[in-house]
């Protein structure tokens, strides 16, 4: 069942306009044709793997050189799945602000997502990490460098009043290990901390929701036993979703990303210890963010040429 305990409310989004152009020609297979130098890509891998500097301020972390190169490998390396992201304009060109989206399996989201935003508006995603793979060797010090932090309301907090962008995806890993059962459906039931976040930091809520991620790998089975025991934590939510793709990469197919209108938060930052008003929210932003999923699902299928059903 999709989250709601009690009939959501009127939905507020704006939908998504259609895609400017025709669906591009379908590839097969990532194109690499067209990579970065080997040179630039070296810069960006000695970057990525410098000792952490807790001091360093968010605007020298991935400088507009490694921007670009980060840009070139996910185009090549996505090229497959097209990713797009429609209605760039409705994203804020500063200031706070905390992006909420669903999650997919291996974060594919993440890595088709971050990117474009970077590429339309120059703005680098703060994203938020599981503690586990904040701390984890090597690749917690590439998430570092990336300007990726450990997901915690203080470092999130702190990100969002130095005027910083952070993204969230409050279903976590719950909603990334999912099943096919419940693709396209966002897991945010009790998740209340990106609410109250949002409200203390007085920061607009910005649903950015993925159409075709769930369908980037197929389906086998869910493994119970070895993520359980990786995170330290006997919990249902660590059961991963065993599945195929291209190696790691997802299977051909298209990403299509839908920016919604913000959500303004109430003006008064003490309410986020009122929970009457923070369970309000988010409802609203539930059921506003659902809705935009289901309408980009929707329109999804019908530019790939899907009969309606479920996903």
């Amino acid at each position: 069942m999709r989250h709601s305990d009690s009939t959501p409310s009127q939905p507020e989004f704006a939908p998504s306009a259609p895609s400017a152009s025709p669906a591009a020609s379908p590839k097969f297979w990532p194109d690499f044709s067209d990579l970065p130098a080997l040179r630039d890509v070296l810069a960006l891998a000695k970057a990525l793997l410098e000792p952490p500097r807790p001091d360093r301020p968010g605007h020298e972390l991935l400088p507009g050189a490694h921007r670009d190169t980060v840009i070139a490998l996910v185009r090549s390396a996505l090229a497959h799945v097209q990713p797009e992201l429609r209605n760039p304009e409705r994203i804020p060109r500063d200031g706070g602000v905390l992006v909420v989206g669903n999650h997919a399996l291996m974060g594919i989201d993440s890595f088709a997502l971050f990117p474009l935003i970077l590429q339309h508006v120059d703005r680098l995603p703060r994203g938020l990490a599981d503690t586990f793979l904040a701390h984890a060797p090597l690749v917690g010090r590439v998430l570092h460098n990336a300007g990726v932090v450990e997901a915690n309301p203080g470092n999130a907090r702190q990100l969002l009043q130095q005027g910083e962008m952070v993204v969230a995806y409050p279903g976590g890993a719950g909603e990334s290990f999912k099943g096919p059962d419940s693709h396209y459906q966002l897991h945010w039931k009790n998740r209340m901390g990106f609410i109250r976040l949002a409200m203390r930091a007085q920061v607009p809520i910005l649903p950015i929701m993925g159409a075709g991620v769930d369908h980037a790998y197929q389906y086998l089975f869910h493994e119970r036993v070895l993520v359980r025991k990786l995170v330290g934590k006997d919990d249902a939510r660590y059961d991963f979703p065993v599945s195929l793709g291209l190696g790691i990469l997802p299977l051909p197919g298209r990403f299509t990303f839908h920016v919604g209108e913000p959500i303004v938060p109430p003006p008064d930052p003490s309410l986020a210890d009122d929970p009457h008003a923070v369970a309000e929210l988010h409802q609203r932003v539930w059921s506003t963010a659902q809705a935009q999923l289901d309408e980009a699902m929707r329109v999804w299928r019908e530019e790939m040429g899907l009969a309606k059903g479920p996903p």
